[in-house]
Order: C-alpha cells, then structure tokens, then sequence
C-alpha cells in the first residue's frame, strides 16, 4: 500500500545516518538502480538527500510541505478528542478514500486522517473524478465510524463541505 518513494524516506528518517542502497533495496524488495531513480525523484521534489560513494543515502532535509507540518518532531499535531489521533501521509497514492478504507478493514480508530500530496485516482460524489495534482490543493479522507444507520452516511459529505466552507 506504501510507494516505494515513502517507504524510502521511512527508512532513512529512521536510520539518521547513511543505508547503502543495496540495503534499501534489499528492504524495499527493489533492485538498487530503482532505488536510485526514486531517490532522484525525491530529490527533484525537494528531499535533501545527501549520497556518498561507498556509504550510501542520508535524509538531511524534508521539503516545506504537507508531510513536514504533519511531522510529530515539528511540534504540529491537531489537538482534538479524536479527529487525527492518527494521521497517515502519503506523498501519492490512487485514492485517500480507498487507504482509508483498507485502513479501516484492518483497525484503525475512528478519526484517522489520511493526507496525501498527490491522488492518481481521486474521486467524489457519484464516483466522479478530478485532477488531484502535486502540490495544489488538500487531498485527505477521514475515517469514521460513526453510530447512524447507513442510509445517513451520504449526508456526512455534504455535512463536511459545509464545515470546510
């Protein structure tokens, strides 16, 4: 479910020091030259990834962005009873509604927020599709769950675009 360019900038969050991309792509089940072309993107895209000769890759900067506002050593947490209690941030996937929907399927609580910077696949009312380009705007799905009876459930989207107005 995780790309391999957020599985990346995982990895090298958590380590600190330089992981040889050998050791990436071992973890990520990926040949090294496919970690090299996703950390060239990562750097287009502004990561401060730092590369040396015989030692590796190493995260030195995340770029101003959604992901950084939602980092927990930025301080930036919503202080609610349970609205984003846990927040998932992908930089692309096809569909926040869809993760979160999986997300739900496994157990994750009531008010979880998946934010993403870009959705290949995103989609609203009546399955219509939109552009969800990088950058542009909030792509985010919440999950609820609720205690209405399911014909109510259409009324939460348009309760939403209210509250957000």
């Amino acid at each position: 479910m995780k790309s391999i360019r957020d599985s990346i900038v995982e990895v090298l969050r958590s380590d600190g020091s330089y992981v040889s991309g050998q050791e990436l792509g071992t973890r990520l089940g990926v040949s090294r030259a496919a970690i090299w072309k996703h950390v060239r993107a990562l750097q287009r895209d502004g990561y401060g990834i730092e590369s040396r000769h015989a030692c590796g890759y190493r995260l030195r900067e995340i770029p101003d962005s959604l992901e950084r506002a939602l980092s927990t050593d930025t301080g930036c947490r919503v202080r609610t009873r349970w609205l984003g209690g846990r927040a998932v941030f992908k930089h692309s996937t096809g569909s926040t509604n869809d993760d979160a929907l999986e997300l739900g399927r496994r157990g994750s609580p009531h008010g979880t927020v998946v934010f993403a910077e870009e959705q290949r696949s995103g989609r609203g009312r009546l399955g219509r599709g939109w552009e969800s380009t990088r950058g542009v705007n909030l792509y985010l799905s919440i999950l609820l769950r609720p205690a209405i009876i399911p014909a109510q459930a259409p009324q939460l989207s348009l309760l939403a675009g209210v509250a957000v107005a």
